[in-house]
């Protein structure tokens, strides 16, 4: 199987240049993975065309229904690079104040990649077979608001074989 490279964005809170520049710079992505806190701006930039496909849940700033009149789910879990993935924002979780209601879920919807937002922070958690994984928790911070320092990103790259990575790269 081939490696598939995904962009994963969250909190863009209303900046479009740096959601605009990083989509640019990564317009070769399989997929967009879009947490929440900013889906007019993804689906401005996605109507306006030339994007892979965006994949995106809603949080906690935004409408439930877009201005599209598309409903917006919180959670959404696919079947991706032989990997099951949890996307959700984070909020309906907790996520702020602990992991444990995300591992919760991802438990739940029998998921061993979870990717949230919400903390602003990018994170990286791994949960190995002792801790009841293997479970990513991956978090690329924000690319409106950062709490740590410049807007950042993630990159996600799966291969087929069980390998996950992240990285998360830096705007501005």
């Amino acid at each position: 199987m081939a490696h598939m490279k995904f962009l994963v964005i969250s909190d863009t809170h209303g900046k479009t240049a740096p959601l605009l520049r990083v989509l640019s710079r990564h317009a070769d992505a399989d997929a967009v993975l879009f947490l929440g806190d900013g889906l007019n701006e993804i689906e401005a930039a996605a109507a306006a065309g030339g994007l892979p496909p965006i994949l995106a849940v809603r949080g906690n700033c935004d409408s439930p229904v877009s201005p599209y009149g598309c409903v917006r789910e919180e959670e959404l879990t696919v079947s991706l690079g032989g990997h099951r993935l949890l996307l959700s924002h984070g909020h309906t979780a907790s996520v702020k104040s602990s992991p444990l209601g995300l591992v919760a879920m991802a438990r739940r919807r029998e998921a061993d990649v979870v990717l949230y937002g919400h903390t602003h922070v990018a994170r990286e958690t791994y949960l190995g077979e002792e801790e009841g994984g293997p479970l990513w928790l991956l978090c690329p911070g924000s690319l409106g608001r950062p709490a740590d320092g410049a807007p950042s990103f993630g990159l996600l790259t799966l291969d087929g074989s069980g390998s996950v990575l992240f990285s998360v790269g830096r705007e501005g």
